[in-house]
């Protein structure tokens, strides 16, 4: 009974334009991943974008130890 009635209020609340908005956004999404994964173009980009992201790691690791060393220099400086 509770289920029926849980049903009918959001069918008197969903509209459709909430139904596009979703298709359209699922159907971008999967047109992405179809890029990404089905092409050897979007293979490739997907490639670099990665190798991109490890070289930002990698630079952010340095950037955090150079900050460290730098306020460890700071602190023997102050006493």
């Amino acid at each position: 009974m509770l289920i029926c009635q849980t049903a009918q209020k959001m069918n008197k609340t969903d509209k459709p334009e909430q139904f596009w908005s979703g298709f359209s956004a699922g159907m971008f999404a999967g047109g992405l991943l179809l890029y990404a994964f089905a092409t050897k173009q979007g293979r490739t980009t997907v490639k670099k974008l990665l190798k991109q992201s490890e070289d930002v790691d990698g630079n952010i690791e340095k950037i955090i130890f150079a900050l460290q060393k730098i306020s460890k220099n700071k602190k023997n400086i102050k006493k």
